[in-house]
C-alpha cells in the first residue's frame, strides 16, 4: 500500500464497485493534476484569491484519497484572509506540489 494516498474512503464510497473506483481514480488524476498547476501558478504570482479557489476545490478530493496535505491546503485558504504571507504561501505550495505529485505518480502506477 502507498504511503502518499489511501483508497479506503474511495472503496467505501464505491461499495466494492471496481469500475466506479477506477472512474474516481482517473477523475482524481486528471482534475487534481490540472488544478495543482493552477494553485502553484497562483502562489508564484502572488494571487491569494485564486489560490484559495483551487485549494478549496481540491480539498474534498484530498480528503477522499487521504493525501496528507489538508493542513497546508487550509494554510493556502488562509492566505486569502491574510493568515500567512507571500513567502510562506510559496513554501506551502511547494510542499503541496511535492506531496501531491508523489500521490499522483503512485496512483497512476497502481491503477
Amino acid at each position: 500500500m502507498s504511503q502518499n494516498y489511501s483508497i479506503q474512503k474511495v472503496e467505501e464510497l464505491a461499495g466494492g464497485d471496481q469500475e466506479f473506483i477506477k472512474v474516481l481514480v482517473n477523475t482524481f488524476l486528471e482534475e487534481i493534476s490540472q488544478d495543482l498547476k493552477k494553485l502553484i501558478n497562483a502562489a508564484e504570482n502572488n494571487n491569494p484569491a485564486m489560490a484559495y479557489q483551487y485549494a478549496h476545490k481540491m480539498k474534498p478530493s484530498f480528503q477522499l484519497f487521504n493525501v496528507a496535505v489538508i493542513p497546508q491546503i487550509n494554510e493556502m485558504e488562509g492566505w486569502s484572509k491574510g493568515e500567512i504571507d507571500f513567502e510562506k504561501a510559496q513554501q506551502v505550495a511547494h510542499f503541496i506540489r511535492e506531496n501531491v505529485e508523489k500521490a499522483l505518480e503512485e496512483l497512476s502506477n497502481d491503477f
